[in-house]
């Protein structure tokens, strides 16, 4: 009887247990993502910044300054372009992200009817057992 009461207990902890596991490879996957994510942006936007400073020392003369601001207002342009689309990935993550966590929830809370309820029922056959015993 211990020993079939140890099992359930095992297997309801179990069942507990495993949406946190879940959820904890759910954020920390996430949050490998954004890391990823955030470094990608870093370096394209330094990039970015670099060439503008190259593009800088070649200005020599009226001629290679205008070409300087010609080449700057189509990069401003592809920047805006980039910002745009880097805040949309983001956008993006974010609502999986949501998706991914309301899942787990879900999931979460079936465990939990789940374990009650098998609770239940074994503490509805152990009191029938104990019943018949007396």
């Amino acid at each position: 009887m211990r020993e079939e009461i140890s099992s359930n207990l095992s297997a309801q902890l179990e069942r507990m247990l495993l949406p946190a596991q879940q959820a904890s490879t759910l954020f920390l996957n996430n949050m490998e993502r954004l890391t990823d994510f955030q470094l990608e942006l870093m370096q394209r936007y330094t990039h970015f910044t670099l060439e503008q400073w190259r593009d800088a020392l070649e200005i020599h003369d009226a001629r290679s300054f205008r070409d300087y601001l010609d080449k700057r207002n189509r990069m401003t342009q592809e920047l805006t372009r980039q910002f745009n689309e880097d805040f949309r990935r983001m956008l993006g993550m974010g609502q999986e992200l949501a998706e991914q966590v309301s899942q787990v929830g879900r999931r979460t809370a079936e465990a939990a009817a789940s374990t009650a309820e098998s609770a239940a029922q074994g503490a509805a056959e152990s009191a029938q057992r104990s019943g018949k015993r007396a």
